[in-house]
């Protein structure tokens, strides 16, 4: 069986081995470089010693621009490995009615399917493993040029989580292809199935872990002035560059809190000038600024969660593989 499913997917696997071999080259050879133009900037002990680093984290930015939109191709990579692989594992033997042969044979269906997922699950998954982590050494370094590893498409090609991408999309193929029997139709369920999911953990992600919450108390009247001469108030406190915000709770203008302090101000004329002796009133007051957030140090708890959820739904789906194959009647 093994010789038979190597037979049968070779130039699926040639073609998977060219790519990776081409991610790798490319991954370790950005890698090396942005870990030399880092060193070279002397970004890190800049950002050791709390110097302002705005100019070397400008030009690391500018040199890497390309990166961000780069990595969209590993973000779809196992979409396309699943529909061009994984669907027509199985579909294509029912439509060329070669499954009646293995089957009269003295291999039973489910040693003929077990033989195929585990080769081809394996292989690919552990490809898609070794590219999240040599992704997570060569982009981490552009972390203070990018800000923080949860943002745009830095979580969804780093670390451990590619591994599970790419096993749920295999099997989402595998799974398509034993339901619809039909190549064309198995790759376009496959699509479906594979992104429904993966944007609804991508959106509900910042909640897969209780966020932390940081509370600022800040005099009120610093707020008004600040909204009412166009700059944009802080409500960060200490919080880290690298944390990823999830929602903060910012006051708004209102004009009853400034008309029950200051009687005769015209609502009409919410200017600085107008303002500027209710603002000496409004000083003994304080507001409040929520803000939840994940810092750093969740992004491998994060992985760990929504890795656990992937292989979860790929169980299920290789579960619905090996019950629609093994107990069909139709052959």
């Amino acid at each position: 069986m093994i010789w038979l499913t190597w037979r049968q997917s070779r130039a699926e696997a040639i073609v998977g081995g060219l790519i990776l071999a081409v991610l790798v080259a490319i991954l370790v050879g950005l890698g090396v470089d942005v870990h030399n133009t880092v060193n070279h900037l002397g970004l890190t002990a800049c950002l050791a010693s709390g110097n302002d680093c705005s100019n070397a984290i400008e030009s690391l930015r500018h040199s890497y621009h390309w990166v961000p939109p780069a990595t969209g191709v590993l973000v779809v990579l196992p979409v396309f490995v699943g529909m061009f692989w994984a669907a027509p594992l199985i579909s294509r033997e029912y439509e060329a009615g070669t499954h009646r042969l293995a089957w009269t044979q003295s291999v039973s269906r489910l040693r003929w399917l077990t033989t195929k997922l585990v080769l081809i699950l394996t292989t690919a998954t552990a490809a898609a493993l070794g590219i999240g982590l040599i992704a997570d050494w060569a982009l981490k370094p552009l972390g203070p040029a990018y800000g923080t590893q949860f943002g745009g498409t830095w979580f969804d090609v780093e670390g451990i989580a590619p591994a599970a991408y790419m096993l749920f999309a295999l099997t989402a193929g595998v799974a398509a292809s034993a339901l619809t029997r039909r190549t064309i139709p198995a790759m376009a369920v496959t699509v479906v199935a594979y992104f429904v999911p993966r944007l609804f953990i991508h959106y509900a992600r910042k909640e897969l872990l209780p966020p932390n919450t940081h509370v600022t108390s800040s005099p009120l009247s610093d707020f008004y002035a600040a909204a009412l001469t166009g700059r944009q108030p802080s409500f960060g406190g200490d919080l880290s560059p690298t944390d990823w915000v999830i929602s903060t709770s910012t006051p708004r203008i209102n004009g009853d809190v400034l008309r029950s302090h200051c009687p005769s101000l015209d609502p009409r004329d919410f200017t600085p000038d107008a303002l500027h002796d209710c603002l000496d009133k409004l000083r003994g007051l304080s507001f409040q600024v929520v803000t939840r957030f994940q810092p750093p140090s969740r992004f491998w708890p994060l992985q760990g969660a929504e890795t656990a959820i992937f292989v979860a739904m790929a169980a299920f789906l290789i579960g619905v593989t090996i019950v629609t194959v093994t107990r069909s009647r139709r052959v």
